[in-house]
C-alpha cells in the first residue's frame, strides 16, 4: 500500500505498514518517523526536564502549548512573563465554589439574569439558575434539582456582615435603628446644680415730701355763763373745723433670703430632631462593589 501521509507523531497509523507491503518500503517508513519525531520534538541535543527542553512554545489561544487528546484547543499558554493562562475552557478548583468577591467592575465572566449559562461568576441580584446549568454551585446552596435562587445584595444595596449566634449566614435584615440618646448641646454649669440660695433687699417707694393732710372734725360752743347745773344754754354748734399736718413722708425697707436649692434636680430640656434628609438609608462613607459569588 503506499505510504502514509504525516507530519507529526500523532498523524502516524498505529498498524502500518501492513504485513503485505514489500520489504523495499520499509526505508520510507523509518524516514516519515524520523521526520515527524523532529516536527513534534523541534529541539535540539539531549532532551531533559533540568533545561527546560521538554517543555514546548508558549502556545497561543488557539493552541496552547499544553493540550488534551480530546480536546487539543483546551489547555493552558504561556501568556506573559509568569503568567499562565487557560485556553479554550476555564479551569476548576482554583476558587472554593460558592465564594464571594468583590469587584470594582463587572468581569467579563458574569451572569446576571436567568438565561445567562457557563459563567464563572453570578452576581448576588436575586436572580435564579437551572440546577443543571450550575451544577456545583446548587449542590454547595444544598439545591439537588429545579431552581436555585442567589441572595439579593443589588436591589436594595445591602451591606455585608458577618454571621453571629443569633443570625446565620444569607439572612437578609431590613433597616434599623438601635437604642440611642440624644444629650443636651448646652452642658450644665457646677453653679447650675450646686446646693444655692438668692438673698435680696430694698425699700418700698415714698411719700411726697411735703405731703400735708388734715382731719375734719365738730363741736358744739357754750354760749351762755353758768356752770353745770347752773341752769345756762349751750350756744350754736360749729362743724367744718379741721387739724392738720406736714412732713408725713416715710419709707418701708425690706431684705431676704430665699431657702437653698438641693443639687439633686432636674432642668428640664426640649430636643427637636432634624427633618430626615430624604434618604431610605443610614449609611457611613461607602464605595459601590459588585458582588458575585464562584460557580
Amino acid at each position: 500500500m503506499p505510504l502514509e501521509i504525516a507530519t507529526y507523531i500523532s498523524d502516524l497509523v498505529q498498524s502500518n505498514p501492513a504485513a503485505s507491503d514489500p520489504l523495499a518500503g520499509a526505508d520510507d517508513h523509518l524516514r516519515l518517523i524520523k521526520a515527524t519525531l523532529k516536527n513534534t520534538l523541534a529541539h535540539t541535543g539531549q532532551l531533559t526536564n533540568t533545561d527546560n527542553q521538554l517543555i514546548p512554545a508558549g502556545g497561543t489561544f488557539t493552541k496552547p502549548a499544553y493540550s488534551f487528546a480530546a480536546e487539543p484547543t483546551l489547555g493552558i499558554q504561556r501568556s506573559a512573563a509568569g503568567t499562565m493562562s487557560v485556553v479554550g475552557g476555564k479551569l476548576k478548583g482554583t476558587r472554593e465554589v460558592g465564594e464571594v468577591v468583590m469587584f470594582l467592575k463587572e468581569p467579563a465572566s458574569l451572569g446576571r439574569t436567568t438565561a445567562d449559562t457557563g459563567k464563572d461568576w453570578l452576581e448576588l441580584n436575586g436572580a435564579s439558575y437551572n440546577v443543571s446549568d450550575y451544577p456545583a454551585l446548587a449542590t454547595f446552596l444544598g439545591v439537588a434539582s429545579g431552581t436555585f435562587t442567589l441572595d439579593d445584595m443589588y436591589t436594595t444595596g445591602r451591606f455585608p456582615r458577618s454571621r453571629t449566634s443569633t443570625v446565620a449566614a444569607r439572612t437578609a435584615q431590613a433597616n434599623t435603628g438601635g437604642p440611642h440618646v440624644h444629650p443636651d448641646v448646652t452642658a450644665t454649669t457646677a453653679a447650675e446644680t450646686q446646693e444655692h440660695t438668692h438673698s435680696f433687699s430694698g425699700t418700698t417707694g415714698s411719700m411726697n415730701q411735703n405731703a400735708s393732710h388734715a382731719h375734719t372734725y365738730s363741736a358744739v360752743m357754750n354760749a351762755g355763763g353758768g356752770g353745770v347745773g347752773g341752769g345756762g344754754a349751750f350756744g350754736p354748734q360749729q362743724s367744718g373745723l379741721s387739724t392738720s399736718a406736714t412732713n408725713t413722708d416715710h419709707q418701708h425697707t425690706f431684705s431676704g433670703t430665699t431657702s437653698g436649692r438641693s443639687s439633686s434636680h432636674n432642668h428640664t430640656v426640649t430636643v427637636s430632631t432634624p427633618a430626615n434628609s430624604g434618604t431610605t438609608e443610614t449609611r457611613p462613607e461607602a464605595i459601590a462593589f459588585v458582588f458575585a459569588v464562584k460557580t
